[in-house]
């Protein structure tokens, strides 16, 4: 169970927009770099542990203004866990 171990078998992190926002950014590293966000998911590398903070969002208003950063915690994307046992 993701909820105790944080283990996932499926990697698709989905992003919901604030209703402002008309572009998106992620990041793997704790905010060291950033990705522009594509449509609205983007895929974790699979086997990679992130601890808290690892990854973030943050969200862009047509001003350029950031949106406050969210992050997601602890999580390991492992295409090899059975689902039943793993869902974020």
């Amino acid at each position: 169970d993701s909820a105790v171990d944080g283990v996932t078998n499926d990697g698709l992190v989905n992003i919901v927009l604030a209703q402002d926002a008309v572009s998106w950014q992620y990041s793997l590293d704790a905010g060291v770099s950033w990705q522009d966000g594509i449509d609205t998911s983007f895929v974790l590398p699979e086997g990679i542990a992130f601890t808290d903070y690892d990854v973030q969002i943050k969200q862009f208003d047509l001003a350029g203004n950031a949106s406050h950063v969210a992050s997601l915690p602890s999580v390991t994307f492992d295409e090899s866990v059975d689902a039943r046992f793993a869902d974020v």
